[in-house]
């Protein structure tokens, strides 16, 4: 239940559920419906985990031990459309489609066009679908886990690490435009330089 665990990580930091809510400026009577069973929407979570400076992975199944990981970029203003873009660029790694997914979790298709509209998924809907494509819920919300921006690959090819999180993030309906403004403020590489005076 992510109450429990996210009693616990709080008393690890030396606070309460409460009082990061209070500090967060979030109803504290959602901790009421937390310790009922009910689920917080993906958002919420991501704003504590930020707060705590945990992954959502620790904060939602306890995962690791000792020092708890830090938060793999998670951006505190996360909603339903990051979140689509995300499940979407997984489902595409995965070489699945949402509707499929949503189809095999018998969970309505009706959540597509929510998470287009901004409208975060609640937590366990998250988990299911996390569970289901065998990756980690960081994985899933924030799209690229930490040691994929790291990857050997990215630093052979002396791509800085941020560009490649930057990068990650943009939505795969913006990307043609990125790269289209990206292109029009490139340095000319000194081999066509000359090319171009001739």
């Amino acid at each position: 239940m992510f109450y429990d665990n996210l009693k616990a990580v709080c008393k690890e930091k030396g606070t309460t559920p409460t009082a990061v809510l209070k500090e967060l400026k979030l109803s504290t009577s959602a901790t009421g419906r937390w310790k009922a069973g009910s689920s917080p929407s993906i958002d919420i979570v991501c704003q504590i985990a930020e707060h705590l400076n945990v992954s959502l992975d620790y904060l939602v199944n306890g995962f690791g031990s000792g020092d708890a990981p830090e938060a793999p970029n998670i951006n505190p203003d996360f909603d339903g459309v990051m979140f689509y873009n995300s499940l979407k660029r997984v489902c595409k790694i995965k070489g699945t489609g949402l509707t499929a997914v949503l189809r095999k979790l018998d969970l309505d298709e009706d959540y597509i066009p929510e998470w287009k509209s901004g409208i975060s998924p609640r937590l366990d809907v998250v988990c299911k679908i996390a569970s289901y494509l065998d990756v980690s819920i960081d994985y899933l919300v924030v799209g690229y886990a930490r040691e994929e921006i790291h990857d050997s690959t990215l630093m052979v090819s002396g791509l800085d690490p941020e560009w490649a999180e930057i990068i990650s993030a943009i939505p795969e309906e913006n990307q043609e435009m990125c790269k289209d403004f990206l292109r029009t403020h490139m340095a000319i590489p000194e081999k066509y330089a000359d090319r171009k005076k001739g």
